[in-house]
């Protein structure tokens, strides 16, 4: 069983107290060590200076058999093992935690790193075996690594394997990779994540990038996967999540991380939002997917800047938990809904605080029928009536002035190019003073 971050702690503690009594001794070595057989290495490493600093080792040995040399070398900074063949080819627990080692070179066809095998080593660099399909929990948690490259032969990357590295900024994800443990990267310094090419990832899992503060993108396989809670949490740089797809977004997946743009994550195939989601993100505009059932308790919490959601593709209310807007003015958030859905949604705890307004598919008005016709033609909006406008003025849901024109004809055409936002209302004024408004969506 995985050691609790309060037990590995603690050995870590019990660790680095002999290592640094250890350090008074002082000298510098270099040895080569041969194996002639597996079950020899404590009998060979007893004849080496305990204060060997650099050791190549080639041979054959039992995977048990590396313990000794944490034991037995307290000054080894340098570690050569590319000619060892061991058996089974693994690193076994903790077997040179807290160690002195700076530099780690270990043999290719390694397909498991234990436990806590290289926890809090000054190494700021390690190469992965090629073969390697497995990193336990802690394996790497508190040491001094800058950058790492996953090979594509990894499919499990344990609990807290590179947990706490603070020095930790660069990850080359392997294509491999299958499943990322809890708190698999917590407190890195890393800046930018793709996993973008990882189209076997079935799960990462909860906090495993939190506290990452200076975490800005992340790119994540376009599949569906589960992704545990508070996974981004506190990422407070954190702009761009892109590539999402999941189905389920967990409690707590963006809560402090203000920035991320939440409209990159509420793609089509959300059905469940979860507590605390986006709790003190600071969006202007949000458009819910029309696949959305729910969203959990304080969901939405303390997101202030809001100022308009774009609900008209539900054509049900999406349930609530408690408390979803806690500290959100919904009386000064504009949501639109879809044409014929104002009644539903006004009459709904939590949704009736909104400003509702209603959007129509302005491509199928039929001009005979309601003298003025409108629709965005890409970047153009078309203005046209039976008699002639007077005027068109556009404005967002905020009041900015985004247009005010003074046709004197029967059609009109806008750039809306620059135009921010999915949605805006339009004034048309025709001869006669008769004035026409519409709240459309792009």
């Amino acid at each position: 069983m995985p050691l609790n971050h309060m037990h590995f702690c603690g050995l870590i503690r019990t660790l680095a107290s002999a290592v640094s009594v250890a350090w008074g001794v002082s000298g510098a070595f270099a040895v080569d060590l041969a194996l002639d057989a597996p079950g020899s290495l404590a009998a060979a490493i007893s004849g080496v200076p305990r204060d060997t600093r650099s050791l190549v080792i080639s041979g054959k040995a039992d995977a048990a058999e590396l313990i000794v040399l944490r034991d037995s070398l307290p000054m080894l900074a340098a570690l050569d093992m590319r000619g060892l063949a061991i058996m089974p080819p693994e690193i076994p627990e903790y077997a040179f935690a807290v160690t002195g080692l700076t530099e780690i070179r270990l043999p290719d066809d390694i397909t498991v790193i234990g436990e806590g095998a290289f926890a809090a080593v000054p190494a700021v660099s390690v190469a992965l075996p090629s073969a390697l399909d497995s990193i336990g929990p802690y394996a790497f948690a508190h040491s001094k690594l800058v950058s790492v490259a996953l090979p594509a032969s990894l499919r499990a990357i344990g609990s807290n394997a590179f947990g706490d590295c603070v020095s930790l900024s660069r990850v080359d994800a392997g294509v491999g990779l299958v499943s990322l443990g809890e708190s698999a990267f917590h407190g890195c310094a890393l800046e930018c994540l793709d996993l973008s090419g990882c189209k076997r990832l079935q799960s990462i899992g909860g906090r495993a990038f939190e506290g990452c503060e200076s975490l800005v993108s992340v790119s994540l396989p376009v599949r569906d996967m589960a992704l545990g809670q508070a996974v981004f949490m506190g990422c407070g740089k954190l702009h761009e999540v892109s590539g999402a797809a999941v189905k389920t977004i967990p409690p707590l997946m963006l809560a402090d991380a203000p920035e991320a743009d939440v409209s990159q994550v509420l793609t089509r195939g959300v059905t469940t939002i979860g507590g605390y989601a986006f709790s003190g993100n600071r969006s202007v505009s949000m458009v819910i997917p029309s696949t959305l059932d729910s969203i959990g308790d304080h969901g939405m919490e303390r997101m202030k800047e809001l100022i308009s959601i774009d609900a008209s593709d539900l054509e049900h209310v999406a349930a609530l938990g408690y408390a979803v807007w806690d500290e959100v003015d919904q009386s000064a958030v504009s949501l639109t809904v879809a044409d014929g859905m104002e009644t539903l949604f006004s009459s709904a705890d939590q949704w009736k605080e909104f400003k509702i307004t209603h959007t129509s598919n302005i491509a199928d008005i039929d001009v005979g029928a309601t003298d003025v016709a409108l629709r965005f033609d890409g970047s153009r909006l078309m203005v046209a009536a039976l008699c002639e406008i007077v005027r068109v003025d556009a404005v967002t849901l905020d009041g900015i002035l985004l247009a005010a024109v003074n046709p004197s004809a029967q059609e009109v055409s806008l750039d809306a190019s620059r135009w921010p936002g999915d949605i805006c209302i339009v004034a048309v004024t025709l001869a006669g003073g008769t004035r026409h408004v519409y709240t459309l969506s792009r």
